[in-house]
């Protein structure tokens, strides 16, 4: 550990504890199938572990610094998701992952804190007694079946329910291509209608941001609209790469108008 009082240089084991060596120096069992590029997007976002956060802080007490990491996973597979997290997060973790096949059972390890529920991401009833059970959550990550209904339907449950999602939490959607890949199926079942049904969710959740603006009233504000009836003003930050998701949960304020300085040309 480092001393307290002073910066140090990162040392050989916390350099590997950054997400993308783990990636590329995984080699163990269970498998981990997985895209390089999302390493750097998840260490951008996502709570950063208590090793990373001491290279950066003279006093490694300070208050919060090593809360646990509250984290569902939907879609275990394999299990090398697991591994990777327990990594990079080490006992600060707190995994639940959710999978309907219960061959993915094998990869609890109750004390390493990594629990496996097994049911549907389609199925309220379940998710909901996840979230009472273990949340709320400070991080969801949807790698579940990809279908649009998946996703979507997932998305619905989880957002609105304060026993899911922690205040500020991170919201993960991975392999997004999926959405343009309609015709391929998985169990039978198509991973959408058409490249439009995300495209529309997507715009809605942008959309929820924007509730407050109007057109007729002072300022083109108006904090009397309502919020949306399922994203309310809880999407602070909505981050899109390739085909990865990221929202961010919190309390959407007003943006702020600067009007300062002189001479000026009307608007005409």
């Amino acid at each position: 550990a480092p001393h307290h009082g002073h910066h140090h240089a990162p040392s050989e084991m916390e350099e590997s504890a950054r997400l993308g060596s783990i990636y590329e120096n995984y080699d163990e069992a269970p498998l981990f199938d997985h895209w390089a590029e999302y390493a750097p997007h998840y260490e951008r976002h996502l709570p950063r572990p208590c090793s990373h956060r001491r290279r950066q802080q003279a006093d490694s007490n300070a208050s919060g610094l090593c809360d646990p990491v509250k984290m569902l996973e939907i879609g275990v597979q394999s299990g090398g998701s697991t591994r990777i997290w327990r990594k990079y997060y080490g006992d600060q973790l707190r995994y639940v992952g959710v999978d309907i096949n219960a061959k993915c059972k094998r990869s609890e390890s109750l004390e390493e804190h990594i629990k496996i529920e097994i049911g549907s991401q389609l199925d309220k009833d379940f998710l909901d007694k996840v979230c009472k059970e273990h949340g709320p959550f400070d991080v969801v990550v949807d790698d579940g079946g990809h279908t649009f209904d998946m996703i979507n339907t997932t998305l619905h449950i989880l957002w609105p329910n304060p026993k899911c999602l922690k205040p500020h939490a991170v919201y993960a959607v991975e392999d997004l291509h999926a959405m343009n890949m309609c015709d391929m199926k998985v169990a039978g079942m198509p991973y959408c209608d058409s490249p439009a049904q995300f495209q529309s969710l997507l715009g809605e959740l942008y959309s929820s941001i924007l509730f407050y603006w109007d057109g007729k009233a002072d300022g083109h504000q108006n904090a009397k609209r309502s919020p949306h009836p399922v994203w309310g003003n809880k999407i602070k930050e909505i981050h899109l790469y390739d085909s990865l998701m990221f929202l961010l949960h919190g309390d959407h304020q007003p943006i702020t108008r600067i009007n300062k300085g002189y001479d000026k040309i009307p608007y005409s």
